[in-house]
């Protein structure tokens, strides 16, 4: 949830619980664990009294920013011999084998495709 708050920034309560896979329930109880520590806010929106708008805090940004870095990185380190067309191709053949399964397609935490080049190239 964290990653989801830090790329997508502050979002409604029960729009994150899609991005990261978890039940209206789940989600509820992770965002009050995660305000309980102070690592988000939650307000209401400015438009809809009715909407719960969580966003991540300084100390969320100082959790998730050195771990995403890292894992950023790591990525770079397993990729770093590959070129460009190689990237590519492995991506083609990942949508293909991804597509063949019959389960649901890869999502990250922001709930976006994984695009394997888009993991290598994002700057924190």
């Amino acid at each position: 949830m964290l990653e989801a708050l830090l790329h997508k920034g502050p979002l409604p309560v029960n729009t994150i619980g899609p991005k990261v896979h978890l039940t209206p329930g789940s989600i509820s109880v992770a965002v009050d664990r995660l305000l309980e520590k102070g690592l988000v806010s939650r307000v209401e929106s400015p438009d809809d009294r009715r909407v719960r708008m969580v966003a991540l805090t300084m100390s969320g940004k100082d959790v998730i920013l050195p771990t995403f870095r890292m894992h950023s990185a790591e990525i770079g380190k397993v990729f770093a011999d590959a070129n460009p067309k190689e990237l590519q191709i492995l991506e083609t053949v990942l949508k293909k084998t991804d597509s063949m399964s019959g389960l649901p397609r890869r999502l990250d935490a922001c709930g976006d495709r994984v695009e394997l080049g888009d993991c290598m190239r994002r700057k924190f």
